[in-house]
């Protein structure tokens, strides 16, 4: 609808906001207050939910909202906002760094996320079974990830033992609406995948059109979820821990 396009676009433009005007040396709440003050200028007085603004390795907290950390210069900074506006809510996630160009190691990581999306984005269309672009997303990861050496091993011997779960622990997305986590994504008698980072899937369903779904992917390094794979044999046969702690 119109109304949830223009809150996306205030939410999206705070995000713009937020990359041109962070400093070193800021404060996570700063951006957060940031974010609030750009949406209400245009008439948004409420967050669909709380904006998580994690920085440095904070980034790596699912749902973090303490947003109470002192900005780095190396940091990347992971914000997960969006205003609420006519009941609509929206919501974004971007990661950017501090000081304006990723590192090459940053940035492989970021391209490693954003080819996960677009494919999924190239493949949505009504008629599409949201539980396969889940698949699709952890199979571009888990490729890519092959490919710098994190992970080791048959691609399909990795998807198999879920290696990559290590990495993107929880669903690609879902429903968004009149609640940021919109109903209607496990329909009565549907059950959730009882699989690592597939089980976290708040979505099941065959897209139809006019639906709204989010793609989220993501590659976090969560330091309890590695030391799990590590005493994992199954995971850690295909984990190079000497290239991810590098």
């Amino acid at each position: 609808s119109e109304e949830m396009r223009e809150t996306n676009r205030i939410s999206s433009e705070g995000h713009a906001r937020l990359m041109r005007e962070v400093e070193a040396g800021m404060y996570e709440y700063e951006l957060e207050s940031l974010f609030r003050y750009h949406c209400g200028r245009f008439g948004s007085r409420h967050q669909a939910y709380t904006p998580i603004v994690g920085a440095g390795r904070n980034g790596a907290t699912l749902h973090y909202t303490d947003n109470d950390a002192q900005i780095g210069s190396n940091d990347v900074i992971l914000v997960d906002a969006g205003c609420e506006r006519t009941l609509y809510a929206s919501d974004i996630t971007r990661c950017f760094p501090t000081s304006g160009p990723f590192t090459e190691e940053q940035a492989a990581i970021y391209t490693v996320v954003l080819k996960a999306q677009e494919a999924v984005l190239e493949n949505l269309r009504p008629g599409i079974d949201w539980t396969d672009m889940h698949r699709l997303a952890e199979r571009v990861i888990a490729a890519e990830l092959l490919e710098l050496g994190i992970l080791r091993g048959p691609l399909e011997t990795i998807i198999a033992r879920r290696v990559m779960s290590v990495f993107f622990p929880h669903g690609l997305g879902h429903f968004l609406g009149l609640d940021v986590h919109d109903v209607g994504g496990l329909p009565k008698g549907v059950q959730r995948i009882d699989e690592a980072s597939i089980r976290y899937l708040r979505c099941r369903r065959v897209l139809e059109a006019g639906m709204v779904v989010t793609v989220e992917p993501g590659v976090y390094f969560i330091d309890a979820l590695l030391h799990d794979a590590r005493n994992d044999p199954a995971l850690a046969e295909h984990i190079d821990f000497d290239v991810v702690e590098g």
